[in-house]
């Protein structure tokens, strides 16, 4: 639940290694998350 806690504001540092790697497996060849 920590990317959506993230995206709800309710977390103030996200590890973005982390978001990542939890949306790596729907992520289209070429999108990155900066």
């Amino acid at each position: 639940m920590g990317l959506l806690s993230g995206l709800m504001g309710l977390t103030s540092d996200v590890d973005v290694e982390s978001v990542r790697s939890d949306l790596a497996p729907i992520m289209i060849d070429g999108e990155e998350i900066v």
